[in-house]
């Protein structure tokens, strides 16, 4: 299986406060959309930072939208620090209306007072809201790729149950030949 990734793309961001480059930046996801299809990936990769700010500016949304619609294999994203809103939770991000209109496939973990869970999602029919993993298939090799939401300082101390969940899963369901998780954080080290 062929996965083309791609973080930090930070669609609408104005650097020195330039219009051109916003343009930049998406001329250079359409280029990698492009290479994507030219290298024959099964699949598009996003772990975070799709969009520069949970604001996205409308033809900055038009734009994704549109280069997005030319995709014919999956886009998967998990949401990235500047996808989200930590402080106050909105009815409905940017992702989750892309997810809606089946542009993306969104991944991220059911967090609970438990611990995490990951709830299976099919990207030829999204769920409102996204889902915590999906299967892609090639032949005879089964990748699972799981999503995990940006979590700030938390992700040090809450890795240990993410592997947990995903453990429970491929033991629920037929063994996976690869597993992938999609999470947006940094390395410490």
């Amino acid at each position: 299986m062929r996965l083309a990734h791609a973080a930090d793309i930070h669609l609408g961001h104005r650097q020195y406060g330039l219009k051109q480059r916003a343009v930049d930046t998406r001329l250079s996801f359409q280029h990698f959309l492009s290479a994507a299809t030219d290298q024959d990936a099964d699949a598009i990769v996003i772990p975070g930072d799709l969009f520069d700010s949970r604001d996205v500016r409308p033809e900055t949304l038009q734009d994704v939208e549109a280069l997005l619609e030319d995709v014919t294999r999956p886009v998967l994203v998990s949401p990235g620090n500047h996808d989200q809103n930590m402080s106050r939770r909105r009815d409905l991000t940017w992702l989750e209306y892309l997810n809606d209109r089946g542009l993306i496939t969104l991944l991220a973990a059911d967090l609970t007072d438990e611990g995490p869970t990951f709830t299976r999602t099919d990207p030829d029919e999204p769920t409102t809201g996204g889902g915590g993993f999906v299967d892609l298939e090639t032949g005879d090799e089964l990748v699972r790729c799981f999503g995990l939401q940006y979590r700030g300082a938390y992700v040090e101390r809450e890795l240990p149950d993410v592997a947990a969940a995903i453990r429970t899963v491929n033991e629920r369901e037929s063994t996976p030949d690869t597993t992938v998780l999609l999470a947006h954080f940094r390395n410490e080290g």
